[in-house]
């Protein structure tokens, strides 16, 4: 993370796209710390409240996501694109420090020593197994169902307030942080509920209704009430991947959760690439309302697939694979 943050510091300087692309590029090689961060959470926490840990744990992630956006929109529109690069970086040093400061590993190293394909090995045959496949699919297709809309929000929001007019970067960070917010508090339900009555049943449920929420704000043209209902939308979905994590996190033997993680947060990763691609072609070819009958259709295909794949494979409290 602190070379992360580092990195963030220098991409305020740079001055051509190229320039912008290796340096986006050289920090996420060193910022993608969730896998490891879930893996000592699922390590260190008893099984039965596992799910809510994964839930809290993802919380956090959102409620960074709901004040990131307002503090980098209010930065951007008074001091420029330099300084919300700069803040960025200082974020991520004071989470570094603060993990250096507060966080305790029991690591013990394996007795004999493995190849360093080993890990890519154990990490593709346990995904591709049939208690997990599934579950990985799931986190696909939420995280697109999810970043479809990303890229017409701003533009929606803009439109609303009439184009041009001044401080559409921060009305933008308060529709973000109002998303965020959402997800911070579905991210800690879904795990509350999760460690009662099974995500299993939780998860399904959840995205049946994000899948009907993402209809509202299609027909939404005031700010405050595009806000509101994109944000109970996320009310429902948002916290979805904390839930899928759990299940992981039920599923996978302990000493391959780290892998597993891996193996999701590299799904995530695609998601990341597809989804806004989706949703930008969508927007320009259907208009930028379109997307949300894209987030309904995804969110709708997960509903299917999670009612198929986990109600009958995963009972209450999971089952491992070996």
């Amino acid at each position: 993370m602190l070379m992360g943050g580092a990195i963030f510091v220098v991409t305020a300087f740079v001055r051509t796209p190229l320039q912008l692309t290796f340096s986006r590029f050289t920090a996420g090689a060193f910022v993608g710390v969730q896998p490891a961060v879930l893996a000592m959470v699922a390590a260190s926490t008893p099984r039965r409240v596992l799910p809510f840990a994964i839930g809290a744990m993802q919380s956090g992630a959102a409620l960074g996501l709901s004040v990131g956006p307002v503090a980098g929109g209010t930065l951007f529109d008074r001091y420029g694109l330099e300084a919300a690069f700069i803040g960025n970086g200082a974020f991520l040093a004071v989470a570094a420090v603060l993990v250096l400061l507060f966080t305790t590993e029991r690591f013990v190293r394996p007795a004999v020593s493995r190849s360093i394909m080993r890990p890519l090995r154990d990490m593709a045959r346990m995904s591709a197994s049939k208690e997990l496949a599934p579950l990985l699919l799931l986190v696909f297709l939420v995280q697109v169902g999810t970043l479809v809309v990303f890229p017409s929000l701003p533009v929606i929001v803009d439109q609303i307030r009439g184009a041009g007019r001044p401080g559409a970067a921060t009305a933008s960070g308060v529709l973000f942080m109002a998303y965020g917010l959402s997800q911070t508090i579905s991210s800690l339900g879904i795990g509350w509920l999760g460690s009662r009555i099974g995500l299993g049943r939780v998860v399904p449920t959840a995205c049946l209704l994000a899948s009907v929420a993402y209809i509202v704000p299609f027909f939404m043209y005031g700010l405050s009430a595009f806000i509101l209902t994109v944000a109970a939308a996320a009310l429902f979905g948002g916290g979805l991947l904390g839930g899928i994590n759990g299940l992981i996190a039920l599923t996978a033997p302990p000493e391959r959760q780290g892998s597993l993680f891996g193996a999701t947060q590299s799904v995530i990763a695609l998601a990341i690439g597809i989804g806004p691609l989706i949703g930008g072609i969508a927007a320009e070819t259907l208009g930028l309302r379109s997307v949300f009958w894209l987030a309904v259709a995804f969110y709708g295909a997960t509903t299917a697939l999670a009612v198929m794949l986990l109600r009958q494979r995963l009972p209450r409290q999971g089952r491992r694979v070996g």
